[in-house]
Order: C-alpha cells, then structure tokens, then sequence
C-alpha cells in the first residue's frame, strides 16, 4: 500500500508539471489543480489506514470492509465523473450524487460501528472472571491470565485497548470517506467551470 502511495504521490507531480504546460492561462486551471489534490488526499488517508493497521495489528471487520468498498465506491464515481468530463460531457451530477451517498453511509456505519464498540454490556463480558483461561496477543506480546480478578484485570486492559486501536482505523476511513465527499465537490465545481468556459486546450 506505501508503493500505491508513493507512485500516487509521483502521479500527483506528473499531473501538475502538465497543468501547469497545458493550463497555464486557462481559467480551469485552479480547478484540476484542486481536482488532483482532492483525490490524492483520498490516497493518503487510505494508505495511513492501512499501515496503522499493521502497526497496531487491527484485523478486518465487517465495519471497516463495509467502509471499505463505500470508499471504494465513492473513488470509483470520482473516476466515472472525470471519464465524463474528458469526453466532454458536463453533466456528472449522478457521479457527484454517488459520492455524497457513499460519504452519507460510511458517516451511518462509523457511527454504528463507534456505538458498537463502546457497548456497556461487551464491556461487562470482557470483565467476566468465569472463564477457565485467556490469553491475547496484545502489541507483539502475549498476555495470559487465569479466571481470578487479575486475569479480569488484564483481560480489561487487552479490551480496552483494542477499542481504543480500533477507534483509530475508524477514524481514518471516517475521515477517508470525508475526503471523497470534499472531491466530489471539487468534480462538480470543474464541470460547472467546463460548462462555461468550455473545452481548453
């Protein structure tokens, strides 16, 4: 994922070298620049999720694949929209629409999945001294205790943090899914300037 990033940075500097040859006294410049930068801003927040994943062994959930492939969608209308608008046409109000709605579910399913994760009643299982044995690998080291009230003691600890490791990933395809909402704006305001200046070239 860091090589997607890098090669995306790298793209991002190509795209500017010809924006700046090619729209240089365009008034669309200003916004394939902002065009560019949104979706590689996109880039960015996913490539951080994914190595803050492995640094804090957070693994797959069914919330942060959910999120996931709406990120994905939204990238994917992101892309359709510009396919659009290199052909000439100007109406990608149904691909602008497709990101407000992938950014509207992502906001519903981070919020399910925060409400989730802070739930009282795992909390009090996670407490629960009943069990014969536990034993959880927690930051590359393993943590084991019997079912007395040290060995609830540390079972709170490994499920606490683990929320909180959780929370993060949340966080930033959360914040990923903001993202794809922001360059959907931008993909509307670059249409709306190509439908009044028309092809530039």
């Amino acid at each position: 994922m860091g090589e997607i990033g890098l090669e995306a940075e790298l793209q991002r500097s190509g795209n500017l070298d010809v924006l700046r040859r090619e729209f240089s006294d365009s008034p669309l410049r200003e916004g394939v620049h902002s065009a560019i930068n949104s979706i590689v801003e996109i880039i960015h927040y996913v490539r951080t999720t994914t190595r803050e994943m492995d640094m804090l062994r957070v693994g797959k959930d069914a919330h942060l694949e959910q999120l996931g492939a709406l990120i994905k969608s939204g990238v994917n209308s992101l892309a359709s929209g510009y396919s659009h608008l290199a052909a000439g046409e100007t109406d990608v109000d149904e691909c602008v629409e497709e990101t407000r709605k992938a950014e509207r579910e992502a906001g519903e399913i981070y919020r399910s999945a925060l409400s989730e994760l802070f739930n009282i009643e795992s909390f009090h299982e996670a407490l629960d001294a009943k069990e014969m044995h536990f034993e959880h690998k927690f930051m590359g080291h393993y943590l084991s205790a019997k079912a007395d009230r040290h060995g609830a003691a540390t079972k709170a600890l490994v499920y606490v943090a683990d929320i909180f490791r959780r929370r993060e990933i949340l966080r930033h395809l959360s914040n990923a899914a903001d993202r794809v909402l922001i360059a959907g704006n931008v993909l509307h305001e670059v249409a709306v300037q190509a439908r009044l200046y028309g092809p530039q070239g």
